[in-house]
């Protein structure tokens, strides 16, 4: 028959033990068991880090596919607006002088309006890339207080069973 193990019958086992030994065994299970919350704080860590960076993968992926998007209707409206522009006649005698090599004069003639269109790009693609910047460091500080609160949490946890054990 199998052999039940109670309050009683272990503090017997205990009490075979000297003082010292008990004690040792005492801080050996202790320790023992420090270790495996240890382990466990580090993977849950490690489960949630993994989870935060796929959720940026996936958005960093879902914002690089609307900025392509957005940049190819760009290009499709400039050029069906560009080939709007001028008339067939035209069209085709622009076809006939685009065979003919350009002067290097003639190559690089930039109007104002594209200067302006050109500084007004600039400018959204810098604001952007400070909003990312800035949505970047908010994740990572945010990352920053998560670790120290379950850093915090888990060293209370220690903290609080190591008051509970000297009682």
């Amino acid at each position: 028959m199998g052999r039940v193990t109670t309050k009683a019958n272990s503090s017997s086992h205990l009490s075979l033990l000297t003082l010292t030994e008990q004690e040792d065994l005492i801080q050996r299970e202790r320790q023992r068991r420090r270790l495996i919350r240890y382990q466990q704080v580090r993977q849950l860590s490690s489960e949630n880090a993994a989870k935060i960076r796929e959720r940026v993968r996936l958005a960093k992926e879902k914002r690089m596919e609307t900025l392509k998007k957005h940049l190819t209707d760009a290009i499709v409206h400039r050029n069906h607006l560009d080939s709007g522009k001028t008339s067939p006649s035209a069209q085709a005698t622009t076809t006939l002088k685009s065979m003919k090599t350009p002067r290097k004069s003639q190559l690089h003639q930039i109007t104002s309006t594209q200067i302006k269109s050109a500084i007004r790009r600039h400018r959204e693609a810098i604001k952007k890339l400070h909003q990312e910047r800035d949505r970047d460091r908010r994740r990572h500080e945010f990352i920053q207080e998560m670790r120290r609160k379950v850093w915090a949490e888990a060293n209370a946890n220690q903290r609080s069973r190591r008051r509970g054990s000297n009682i």
